[in-house]
């Protein structure tokens, strides 16, 4: 059940999502996983995990994926950006131990909405995650933005 994925429990108990908020990310979310590199493929710095995701896109490895990842042993997800082939496994451009992450995404199409729901779920607290303001322009889907707020 999408109310007790790993990812939906931690945004619900470790961060300051709105419940309407929430209830958006489980309605048109669903859970992927973390799976290695294809050989050649290289990863991306981190903190551009935008640009990698959109990057995998172009080069046909899949469709651009926004939501969240909880890193293994920590408690708090952050915001991130992957690519997806079968809407199952997420092909993370900038986390090399991706296997051992849980995954809840969104289709890209959502990756504004995402971005609305960051800044207010994260505003004014630090994290030692990914630092997800990094990422640079230059980006070839229509409308779509770094993710803007601080950690």
């Amino acid at each position: 059940m999408s109310r007790d994925h790993t990812v939906i429990i931690a945004l619900r108990e470790n961060t300051k999502i709105r419940p309407a908020d929430l209830d958006f990310i489980i309605e048109n979310g669903q859970n992927y996983r973390g799976v290695s590199l294809p050989a050649g493929v290289r990863r991306w710095p981190m903190g551009d995990c935008v640009l990698g995701a959109q990057d995998f896109e172009d080069r046909g490895l899949g469709r651009f994926t926004s939501g969240y990842v909880l890193r293994s042993g920590t408690r708090r997800p952050i915001p991130h950006s992957w690519a997806s082939r079968d809407g199952t496994y997420a092909l993370d451009p900038t986390l090399a131990d991706a296997v051992e992450h849980a995954y809840w995404g969104l289709a890209g199409k959502h990756h504004d909405r995402l971005n609305t729901i960051a800044a207010h779920t994260f505003r004014g607290t630090t994290s030692a995650g990914i630092p997800v303001d990094l990422a640079r322009g230059g980006f070839k889907i229509p409308g779509l933005q770094p993710f803007r707020f601080r950690l």
